[in-house]
Formats: structure tokens, sequence, C-alpha cells
């Protein structure tokens, strides 16, 4: 027999109980750092004396999460207006990432941040996308807001208008067009790396 409670690990807690003919079913509140994938999330006692889980409560916030969690994926589909918000302190004055991915290898934005890294000038933002294997897109921005060992909170966010905006400690530093060969709607998950100390991932900030 099941016992109600020690209901199943769903990411949720189960916030009122019903029987059914031959079972009995369990609905489930995400998590506050969760969210629902579905229409519902239910855990259910079968006649077999068995526990099921229905839906899904994928996590999209977390706080000091390790470097070794990237990349990311997204729980929920990508829509115009969408936002990735990521919290971090540079730890190097030579780069750090945001890549918006799409699958394994291609990215629909790729931004990188850079203090003095290969033969580029200092303190200069780029952006662009990868596919297939090759950067393209390329464009360079020298508003650059980031000082070594210093916090900064960065939004991204993918436009109604078809840009992606670069918010950093609530000022607009940068924008690019989509690109439409990668649109927002392809992307998969967020990749952070280099070198940056990642304390707060909020993959759906928009909401």
């Amino acid at each position: 027999m099941c016992r109600t409670d020690n209901p199943p690990s769903c990411n949720g807690s189960v916030t009122s109980w019903h029987h059914r003919l031959t079972s009995l079913i369990g609905d489930v509140t995400c998590h506050s750092d969760f969210i629902n994938t579905t229409s519902d999330v239910t855990v259910e006692c079968t006649d077999f004396g068995a526990w099921q889980i229905a839906g899904s409560c994928l996590q999209y916030k977390w706080s000091n999460p390790p470097l070794t969690l990237f990349p990311v994926a997204i729980p929920l589909p990508v829509r115009p207006g969408w936002s990735v918000c990521v919290e971090g302190i540079p730890t190097a004055p030579i780069r750090f990432t945001v890549d918006l991915m799409v699958g394994a290898d291609n990215r629909a934005l790729h931004a990188d941040f850079r203090f003095q890294y290969s033969t580029t000038p200092n303190e200069i933002i780029i952006m662009g996308y990868k596919y297939n294997g090759a950067y393209l897109g390329r464009v360079e921005f020298t508003s650059f807001p980031f000082s070594v060992n210093q916090p900064f909170h960065l939004r991204i966010k993918a436009t109604d208008t078809g840009m992606y905006e670069l918010i950093v400690n609530n000022t607009l530093c940068a924008s690019n067009p989509h690109q439409p060969i990668l649109p927002a709607t392809a992307i998969t998950s967020v990749n952070v790396n280099n070198y940056i100390s990642v304390t707060h991932l909020n993959l759906l900030c928009s909401m």
C-alpha cells in the first residue's frame, strides 16, 4: 500500500488528495524554483500499490549554482519576449561568455564579454551566432559595464521585434538582430563559461 505521508519525489508538494475507482490521486504544486511544464502534475497510487508520477516540475532558477551545471536546458519553449538572467562575478581580466544554444553546438546568440582576449581591443562586447561550426554575424560594442571581482546582473532578452538585448544592471548596453537561420524559438539551453563565478541563474526571468 502507498502511504500519503511519503509520496515520491516530484520537485513539488502534494496539496490535495482525491480517490478514483481503483487509485488515489495527489495534486502537486511545484516548489518555488520549479515550474509546471505540463497541464498538471500528479502522483498516483495504483491498485497495485505502486506510485506513478504524471507531468513534471522542472527547475528554472538556481542560486549559487556550480560551474559544472552548464549548459542548462530551458524547461519551456522560448517565445518572443523571453529573457534569461545571469548574476555573476568576473574572476579574471580575460573574458566570459553566455551562449543561447540550439542543440549541442549551434548558438542562436554568442555573447562574448572580453576584458582582454586575443588581439581584440580591451573591454569589448561581441555578439554573433554559431552555425555548422562557424562563428558568424559578429558585431562589436564598446559599452563595457563590467569589472573584475565586481558582481553584475545581466538580462538577455529576445524581444518581440526580433532583437537580442543585453541589459546590464538595468541599463541597455547592446542589441543585435536575431539570425533567421537560428530563431529564438529554436533555443534549447543556456551555457555560461570561462572566467566567471555564477551566483544566480533564472531561465525564465521575463515571467
